[in-house]
Order: C-alpha cells, then sequence, then structure tokens
C-alpha cells in the first residue's frame, strides 16, 4: 500500500476514534494493539494518546452488509469494486439470523475483512452501510491452527437495544441461535468448526481496533 493512503486510512480511522469512543472499567489499552505500526501510522498512535491513554474502546463501526436477516444467498464483498457480488445458494434450512458484513479497511486474523452480525436488526439489503455497536464475539476454530473471532453487534442507531451494553445481557436464546447458525454453515465446505466460545464487548472493540491496524500495515 501506498505510503499516502495508508496516510488517510490512518487519519480517517483516527478521527473516528476521537470522535466515537467511551471510557469502560478494563485495564487494556488500544495502544497495545497498534504498538508494531510504523511511522506512517504515527498520526493514529498520537490521537489515541491524545484522548487517553487506557481504557479507550471503539463504540460503533461501520459495516458494509453482505447478507441480509433471513436471506438464503450469499453475497460477498469486493474491496476492489466497492460492489455485493453472489456467490451462491445455501440449502433452504440455512438462513442468517442477522444483518452479516464486514467492517471496510480491516483485516482478520484469516486473511479477510473483520466479519460483524448484527442481531435484533430488521432485514437491509446487500451492500448497505450500517453502523453497529460491537457487543461483543463468537470465538470459533474452523482448522486445527485457525481461529476465526466474528464480532456481535447491535444497530448502533436503534435506541431500543440501550439497555443491551454487552454479549451478557443479549438473551440466551439470541446467543445460541448465532452459534448454532455458524456451526452449521461453516460446516457446509466440509470443515470442522467449533464454538470455543464467547469474548465481551471491551474485547470486539480491540477486534476492530486490532483488525484496521493490521490492514493499514499490508
Amino acid at each position: 500500500m501506498k505510503t499516502s493512503h495508508r496516510v488517510i486510512i490512518a487519519l480517517s480511522f483516527a478521527a473516528s476514534v476521537a470522535a466515537f469512543v467511551y471510557f469502560s472499567g478494563g485495564s487494556a489499552s488500544p495502544l497495545s494493539a497498534l504498538e508494531d505500526v510504523e511511522a506512517p501510522l504515527g498520526p493514529l498512535r498520537s490521537v489515541l494518546s491524545a484522548v487517553g491513554t487506557q481504557n479507550l474502546a471503539v463504540s460503533w463501526v461501520d459495516t458494509i452488509v453482505e447478507i441480509p436477516r433471513g436471506s438464503g444467498i450469499k453475497y460477498k464483498y469486493d474491496e476492489k469494486t466497492g460492489g455485493v457480488q453472489y456467490e451462491r445458494a445455501l440449502p433452504p434450512n440455512v438462513q442468517f439470523p442477522g444483518e452479516y458484513g464486514v467492517v471496510p479497511y480491516s483485516l482478520s486474523g484469516d486473511g479477510e475483512p473483520l466479519e460483524v452480525i448484527i442481531v435484533g436488526q430488521l432485514p437491509t439489503f446487500p451492500g448497505v452501510l450500517m453502523q453497529a455497536r460491537p457487543i461483543g464475539l463468537i470465538r470459533m476454530k474452523i482448522a486445527p491452527e485457525q481461529h476465526d473471532d466474528k464480532v456481535i453487534a447491535l444497530p448502533a442507531l436503534d435506541p431500543s437495544f440501550n439497555d443491551i451494553k454487552d454479549l451478557s445481557d443479549l438473551p440466551l436464546d439470541m446467543r445460541e441461535e448465532v452459534a448454532g447458525f455458524f456451526r452449521t454453515f461453516t460446516n457446509l465446505d466440509g470443515s470442522q468448526a467449533a464454538v470455543l466460545g464467547w469474548g465481551s464487548a471491551q474485547e470486539a472493540q480491540m477486534a476492530v481496533l486490532q483488525a484496521r491496524a493490521a490492514y493499514a500495515r499490508k
């Protein structure tokens, strides 16, 4: 990636962090997730330091919807064109339990953009940009040596979810629906996927920071 592009991404991300952050009671710092980012991302570290050196988290994140809730069609976001491409139809018993999408300009451990599922939301459309509020993670193993964490979020602009701050506040049946779906969906290609556990809202927010920093290092 060209240095000028890296600086633009860093400054854009820094501005969003500065504008939409809150302080929580944890001890982790987002600076630790970015400490190995080289010189072109210096402005990002500077803004994070100025806003607060600890307990800083992203309160919401832009998400590009790939697959709406209830859809039996799999679509995939194409970063090069900015469009959403048709991939395939899914079996009749496999329907997404929320708006499934990705965080643009991010890179997760599997080499793909960080994935987000927004629950409690009426269906939208492929390609819609939504503001999502991370409330937790679902931790999955999709291969013996490959883990794939996905962010669980709520619609950021819907006040009816204001009382839900963390995954532990989400009804158990909704969590089980998400876990059951991912076990079924991930195993469609023959993978032996397993749900390893859950992560907190703060861990989900840190995952967003790390994925964006990883993208900027490309």
